[in-house]
């Protein structure tokens, strides 16, 4: 059970979560994006269809991403403070890079993975959120990542949505 604030937070908020064709987006199809005015996770039919039994990139992977987008933009304000709290700690005195895998400026420091760092702080979340869907590949991010022991740190805070009541 959410914490009441959460919950009440969300309420409005109604998550749906849609399968569109891949002209839906253009020439530029993610594999699934989530709309913050509809509160919409649409998913990418033939993108996804790619994925459906891969280990390394599964369907929930993405919609756990998106959902944490739903959690962070929508959730109470003391959550999205404690976020931009722990990106500012982690990021204090980084220079922004221009990062060519995401095509987004990124603070580097040391995430586990440098889309957590987009400067829009809105992926510290999503990427954290997306491990739970395989605690394997968390695992061996842990393990093998130059930057896996930021992981367990981070989740602490980006979890405290679930637990913490303010």
């Amino acid at each position: 059970m959410l914490p009441p604030d959460v919950a009440a937070a969300l309420q409005s908020k109604k998550l749906t979560i849609s399968v569109m064709p891949s002209s839906t987006w253009g020439t530029k199809a993610p594999l699934a994006d989530y709309n913050p005015v509809t509160h919409e996770i649409r998913l990418n039919r033939d993108g996804i269809s790619n994925l459906v039994g891969n280990k390394n990139n599964n369907v929930a992977e993405r919609i756990f991403h998106e959902m944490g987008h739903w959690i962070h933009m929508n959730g109470p304000q003391w959550y999205k403070d404690e976020i931009e709290k722990l990106y500012d700690a982690k990021t204090a005195g980084e220079s922004k890079i221009w990062s060519s895998i995401y095509n987004c400026w990124i603070k580097r420091d040391r995430w586990y993975d440098e889309y957590a760092g987009d400067i829009n702080k809105l992926e510290v979340v999503t990427r954290h959120f997306q491990l739970l869907t395989n605690p394997m590949k968390m695992e061996l991010e842990m393990m093998n990542s130059p930057n896996g022991s930021t992981i367990a740190e981070n989740m602490k805070t980006v979890l405290k949505v679930f637990y913490e009541h303010k």
